[in-house]
């Protein structure tokens, strides 16, 4: 019976009728829940108690809470505590938790709505409510097929890191150079200006990194741009070698997709012929 309560709330519709309708249950809570979180940063109901979304946040943690209960209480004896240090499990705790901790805050103490480390403190633990969209992902295989190619491509994404962390180093530093030759050092307050008296925007080589990341991958903000023509001639390398730097992962990436999804889709096949 244990067993059976366990594998209805946690395996959805992989394991029964039942299951599969309290995994739709389930996905419509969390979904409501997800929308509630976002009308509430709305700013007309920014730091104001709205009765309908504290019904829906208390009732949807309710149902979070219960469910987590659910599980963990029907899960063998000896594997609880591995039970619990699983990643989506985690995630269902990151959801729950925080609730009571702001209720603890709020009404557990002498709470005063002007002390400004309480309303820091509640407001990042909001900030783990969004952790209730991955509840989702426990209901879903395609989020398997995800995971599982994202790991097989840890080499390629390794790579990446390490030339996209050299090329930082190396581009910015020549960026930062090559603008320097219309820049002026102001003295007196310790920075780089123009000609015409505005603040340059490469001050240092740790200050062009965001320029960098901007330009490596094409996404171009214009914010901040090379003024100088030796400067935008290395912009225009960045750009172009960018293209060949983001090809290895999503190459890598791609080519793993594409086989784990031919995995399941052969396994999928496979099933449906034993049901026949």
């Amino acid at each position: 019976m244990r067993e059976r309560i366990h594998f209805t709330f946690t395996y959805g519709m992989n394991y029964s009728r039942t299951a599969f309708w309290y995994q739709m249950f389930q996905n419509v809570v969390i979904w409501v829940s997800v929308i509630n979180f976002l009308i509430s940063s709305l700013p007309e109901y920014w730091d104001r108690d709205v009765l309908a979304l504290e019904i829906i946040e208390k009732v949807s943690i309710g149902i979070f809470t219960i469910d987590y209960l659910v599980r963990f209480a029907t899960v063998k004896p000896g594997e609880r505590c591995s039970w619990v240090r699983r990643p989506l499990h985690l995630f269902d705790l990151a959801v729950i938790v925080p609730f009571y901790v702001e209720v603890v805050l709020k009404h557990g103490f002498s709470f005063n709505p002007a002390d400004a480390s309480i309303l820091v403190i509640i407001r990042a633990l909001r900030l783990f409510q969004m952790f209730r969209s991955v509840k989702a992902a426990r209901y879903s295989s395609l989020i398997s097929v995800f995971t599982k190619a994202l790991w097989l491509s840890k080499d390629g994404f390794v790579l990446f890191s390490f030339t996209i962390t050299i090329l930082m180093v190396v581009v910015s530093a020549v960026m930062f150079y090559a603008e320097q030759t219309i820049m002026i050092f102001d003295k007196t307050n310790r920075i780089w200006r123009y000609p015409n008296g505005d603040v340059a925007w490469f001050q240092s080589i740790p200050d062009t990194f965001w320029w960098f990341m901007v330009t490596i991958t094409t996404v171009g903000y214009g914010d901040v741009y090379p003024k100088s023509d030796m400067g935008k001639c290395v912009a225009s390398l960045t750009m172009v070698g960018g293209l060949f730097v983001l090809a290895v992962p999503v190459a890598v990436f791609g080519s793993n997709f594409t086989s784990v999804w031919d995995e399941r889709q052969d396994h999928l096949t496979k099933r449906a012929r034993r049901r026949r």
